[in-house]
């Protein structure tokens, strides 16, 4: 079986469809093979998200766009360092070094070309875990929306409570909604007052023994009527405006 060489795109790991990056790199037969594979080509800037980024560096200083580089790659994308070969001024060794200083490893070399010599550089796995969680923790925030504005009665009675007010900063901001829209609900002096007392107390049990909730409820405790998942159970009698049992 004939086996033919491996071009030099594969060796680099282009494909179609990538989004690649071309920094300081004087190789027209180079820059023709990427525009031929490559949905989006910038030439001279770092761009955003990319699969790979090829940046040759002359010297030492030059390594230290490293860190910039590191942010124009995508979570899974590469860096090629590419340096001048036989050049006691930059060597393998710098190139990899600047690399650790900016949380890149080094996962493959290759000839580049006849005076160029490349050295793939990736996110480490940890970190690139680390930063998806992150990201996650972001736009689970993002979707929860800004902290809600809490009532002055609310306010006073949660800052007489410190066990209370502990409690209802932890919750995100639509379980806090939910604590101020019940006590908003209340159209009477009187049911408002008492559904702030009830939510403090609520909170306080919370605080205290998260275990006494119901299971996998984390805004209110346990202590509920019977099919009601919204409102706390324990209502002081007379309490017309929301029944203990919703149809």
């Amino acid at each position: 079986m004939i086996r033919y060489p491996r071009s030099r795109s594969e060796k680099l790991g282009l494909k179609p469809g990538q989004k690649v990056s071309i920094l300081g790199v004087d190789d027209k037969g180079f820059l023709s093979e990427v525009e031929a594979l490559a949905e989006d080509t910038t030439v001279g800037v770092p761009g955003k998200d990319r699969d790979l980024v090829f940046f040759a560096a002359r010297d030492r200083a030059d390594l230290e766009r490293l860190g910039r580089l590191r942010r124009a790659i995508a979570d899974d994308g590469a860096i090629w360092a590419l340096w001048p070969k036989g050049r006691k001024e930059l060597r393998e060794d710098d190139v990899r070094q600047a690399a650790l200083a900016n949380g890149l490893v080094d996962v493959k070399v290759v000839a580049f070309s006849d005076v160029l010599s490349g050295l793939k550089l990736v996110v480490r796995r940890a970190d690139r875990r680390a930063a998806r969680r992150a990201s996650a923790a972001t736009r689970s925030t993002r979707r929860a929306g800004p902290r809600p504005a809490i009532p002055p009665d609310l306010e006073a009675a949660l800052a007489r409570s410190t066990r209370a007010r502990a409690a209802f900063d932890r919750q995100p901001p639509s379980h806090q909604r939910e604590y101020i829209g019940y006590v908003d609900e209340a159209k009477r002096p009187q049911t408002r007052a008492r559904r702030i007392a009830e939510t403090i107390e609520h909170l306080e049990v919370d605080a205290h023994d998260p275990a006494k909730r119901s299971e996998g409820d984390t805004r209110y405790p346990a202590k509920r009527s019977e099919g009601d998942t919204h409102y706390p159970a324990k209502r002081s009698e007379g309490d017309t405006h929301y029944p203990a049992k919703r149809p």
